[in-house]
């Protein structure tokens, strides 16, 4: 059975490696931004309990206001060690300054490729760049759904506009991903095989619904196969 790493923690005895690996786990943080006024910190779960998804990091800082953070990620073995070769992409964009974090934190899934992807079983972060919006949202928790000629239709399906709902006090920009998984053997985390952007982004007034077109690529390849996706999920991200 594949080990999870929480965090990396090297160059020290073992006793005190231990002492602060409980430290680590009571804090619920693997890493943390430097040389920036928000501390970001980045705590990496793999294999997630039946039904939740694999490969998370929540990202969380002690500003008082929403965040746009840009993470650079560090693959890990089962002894802590970055794994060479490996490169690191997320779902929902916090390595490109995508994602924007709330107050009380926001989820990203990250994404191995390369031939000792499989050596992977942590991660840790550092923010090298964050952006203060001056505003404080609640996070989204609506999922979007999927439309095709005007009918709500399941997100399996090939559609055509997405719908999304915005239950808060303030306007909202998301961004909506379709998600397709890859199907891992017994012991290794699932992972994202291929991530699609069916709307780059679009601004949902407070306690309004919209209905998005999605993207021409999208439709070609959702048109081309015949399907959808495995998960459609919508995060927020930075208004143009």
């Amino acid at each position: 059975m594949r080990d999870r790493l929480l965090c990396r923690i090297g160059g020290v005895p073992r006793l005190w490696a231990f002492v602060l690996s409980l430290f680590s786990l009571i804090l619920m943080s693997c890493s943390s931004s430097s040389g920036s006024a928000v501390d970001v910190t980045v705590d990496y779960q793999d294999i997630a309990e039946p039904g939740f998804i694999d490969q998370t990091v929540l990202l969380e800082h002690g500003s008082g206001s929403d965040v746009v953070p840009t993470i650079r990620y560090t693959p890990l073995d089962a002894d802590g060690e970055a794994v060479p070769g490996v490169e690191v992409s997320t779902v929902y964009g916090s390595d490109e300054g995508r994602l924007v974090v709330g107050t009380g934190g926001e989820i990203d899934i990250l994404v191995f490729e390369g031939e000792r992807a499989s050596e992977v079983v942590g991660a840790e972060g550092a923010a090298i760049n964050v952006i203060e919006l001056g505003t404080s949202t609640a996070p989204w928790l609506t999922q979007p759904q999927a439309v095709r000629g005007g009918v709500e239709v399941s997100k399996f399906e090939a559609f055509e506009e997405v719908m999304l709902s915005n239950e808060d006090a303030a306007d909202v920009s998301v961004r909506v991903v379709c998600i397709l998984w890859n199907f891992p053997v017994p012991g290794q985390a699932q992972q994202a095989e291929q991530v699609d952007t069916v709307v780059d982004e679009v601004r949902v007034p407070a306690g309004e619904t919209v209905v998005a077109r999605v993207s021409e690529e999208f439709a070609d390849r959702t048109d081309a196969l015949g399907f959808g996706c495995d998960s459609l999920k919508a995060h927020p991200t930075i208004g143009s």
